[in-house]
Formats: C-alpha cells, sequence, structure tokens
C-alpha cells in the first residue's frame, strides 16, 4: 500500500490481511479502526498497491453458507454443487480451495468486495470487512464520525463496513 503523507510525501509499505478486523502495515499490527484513525487525524491518505486478482476465487454467501464462485470483472456470483452442511464448513471448504488455486484471503475479499460493488470502486482493498450495516454518506468537508467500525477512505464518498 501506499501512504501519502499530507505534506505530499508518499511511502509504499507490505500490508498483510490478519482477519477482517486486523491488519499489518510494515511490521505494525493494527485494528483496521484504529489504523483509519491514525491516518485520519494525520491528513494522510492510502491507496492499495495490490497484485492482480485471479480469474475466479470462491467464496460463501453470508446469509445461507453457499459456495459460489467469483469472476472478476463480473457482478455477482455464480452457484456451484459443492455440499456443506453449515457455514463453517462452507467457508473451511472455500478457504482450501482457494488456497489450492493460490488465492489469497486478501485476494478473495477483494473479489468479492469487487462482485458486490463494482470493480472501479477505489475502496476494493483488505482494509475493509464485508458488512453493509454500517454504510454511511462521508463528505470531504466534514469529519468523518467512527462507529462501531471504521475505514480508510479516499475519494470514494462512502465508507462500508
Amino acid at each position: 500500500m501506499r501512504i501519502t503523507f499530507y505534506n505530499g510525501d508518499s511511502v509504499d509499505y507490505t500490508c498483510r490481511y490478519i482477519d477482517e478486523y486486523h491488519v499489518e502495515v510494515g511490521s505494525n499490527l493494527y485494528h483496521i479502526c484504529q489504523f483509519a484513525e491514525i491516518m485520519q487525524r494525520n491528513g494522510n491518505k492510502v491507496i492499495p498497491l495490490r497484485a492482480s486478482l485471479p480469474e475466479t476465487c470462491y467464496s460463501t454467501l453470508a446469509n445461507t453458507g453457499e459456495i459460489v464462485i467469483i469472476k472478476r470483472g463480473e457482478s455477482g456470483y455464480y452457484p456451484t454443487d459443492i455440499p456443506a452442511k453449515d457455514i463453517a464448513e462452507a467457508k473451511e471448504i472455500v478457504d482450501e480451495m482457494n488456497e489450492k488455486g493460490g488465492v489469497s484471503k486478501a485476494q478473495a475479499e477483494a473479489m468479492k468486495v469487487g462482485s458486490m460493488f463494482g470493480w472501479a470502486v477505489r475502496r476494493r482493498n483488505i482494509f475493509l470487512p464485508m458488512s453493509r450495516r454500517f454504510c454511511s454518506p462521508i463528505s470531504s468537508r466534514r469529519p468523518i464520525r467512527f462507529r462501531r467500525s471504521c475505514a480508510t477512505v479516499q475519494d470514494s464518498g462512502r465508507a462500508c463496513i
């Protein structure tokens, strides 16, 4: 990822997905809210410098646990015939299938966001968990009010977390 500081200088950091709420930036581990608040307080902007996304990946539907295929650049998903007893088993199967296909958890998460919100969305990065429950419009002229969760935002107009 590239962090652009308030004075225009920028630095590139290696970013590693930990889970839906944690990320390692350089050698520091952050909760996504902590990282977002630090970036906002200091007037910094963050943009992802990610490797290309895979052609396809596996995912689960949040409500049903159904295993689906997501194709890069396409909205929505394709159902599969892969059986799973419950959501936990479905997630294990998806993780195993993606690992075999060389798809990281961060890439799978980015693919899921792209299929839901569109592939031109700049927020398609590893900082955002997949819940849309806390969406609120954001204006660059007023401060961001953090609720139960938060996220870094750059020129997106919405912070969905």
